[in-house]
């Protein structure tokens, strides 16, 4: 008994399809019973019913009567809406950012607009759960973005989006070192930080923003400062800078005569509150030792107030030589 080797099935050329479909439901659109798909023209082995369909991919149809398929096949073009969106696949947004500020495409549900907004875009976690464009990203992972044809409430396929959180580490102490003061000027940039300046934001009492060449006051400067990784940044350090003023130069005043044998320990400046150094001139950096015997020059004096020290005041010093010592001689009593 020979059987007669059926026709391919007729159809559309495209079919289109209301959100995601599988292939089963490819094969009853072309036909109540008997209809198998394939990728290609010839060949190949027939996709299950439970395949998911790919909006704008061609499929090939075939038709069995009894125990006979046809050779010829029927090519069909799917059509499914709305499409799938394409966003990028690798995203990386803030801690504590939205799902309607950080994530792309974004979406835009505002029902106490008027009228409301819609356009769409919907999210959804790891876990298949719906986000709205207020939910609060902190874990990174595999999150779905679809688009719903709001017409028709035809869904899309959802799209895989890797989403990496960044959430840059708060700063310490380490990091910013406490009790740093500077004398009679200073600016953000002079401050001493472990990691690069360039990485960190900082900001006064009042919440401006500083940049490095911010102008610090005289006094105690309270200031916070803020970890930046690309677009994000971290919470706040709480720190304070002080800048003290450099304090007046010792008075000009004449010195009394001094003796052979007398020391640096010996001389006095006038008009001082602080530690006072005394110097062999007026612009060397290393301070005499309070033990070096004077002679006749000009020395120059400073004085340092918390921990800022003073231009220099010179005092001409007159070191006389000491007299021998009389000789007492023997006296004869008569």
């Amino acid at each position: 008994v020979s059987s007669t080797v059926p026709a391919a099935p007729t159809g559309n050329a495209t079919y289109s399809f209301c959100g995601v479909k599988t292939v089963a439901d490819l094969q009853t659109a072309i036909a109540t019973s008997g209809i198998k798909c394939y990728e290609a023209a010839t060949g190949g082995t027939a996709l299950l019913p439970t395949t998911p369909l790919v909006h704008g991919k061609v499929y090939y149809a075939t038709q069995t009567v009894g125990a006979c398929e046809s050779t010829d096949r029927l090519m069909v073009t799917v059509s499914l809406s709305p499409a799938q969106p394409t966003p990028a696949v690798s995203q990386t947004v803030c801690s504590g950012a939205t799902v309607g500020t950080a994530l792309s495409p974004a979406p835009n549900v505002d029902p106490t607009a008027t009228p409301p907004t819609d356009n769409g875009i919907r999210w959804y976690d790891a876990t298949g759960a719906a986000l709205t464009q207020a939910s609060v990203l902190t874990l990174s992972g595999t999150y779905f973005v679809s688009y719903v044809d709001l017409a028709n409430s035809c869904e899309s396929p959802k799209t895989a989006v890797n989403v990496t959180v960044s959430t840059p580490a708060v700063l310490t102490t380490t990091d910013i070192p406490t009790g740093q003061a500077f004398c009679g000027t200073a600016k953000i940039s002079d401050i001493k930080t472990v990691p690069d300046a360039a990485s960190l934001k900082w900001y006064d009492s009042q919440n401006n923003v500083l940049n490095a060449n911010s102008v610090l006051t005289s006094g105690i400067n309270a200031l916070s400062v803020t970890r930046v990784i690309g677009t994000c940044e971290s919470a706040k350090l709480n720190t304070s800078v002080t800048v003290n003023d450099i304090p007046a130069a010792p008075t000009a005043s004449p010195l009394d005569p001094f003796c052979g044998g007398q020391t640096v320990s010996d001389l006095t400046a006038s008009g001082t509150t602080g530690t006072v150094k005394w110097y062999s001139d007026a612009t060397t950096t290393t301070a005499l030792q309070t033990t070096e015997l004077l002679t006749t020059k000009t020395y120059y004096a400073s004085q340092t107030v918390t921990g800022c020290e003073s231009t220099r005041t010179g005092y001409a010093a007159t070191v006389n030589t000491k007299p021998a010592t009389p000789v007492v001689s023997s006296v004869v009593q008569p």
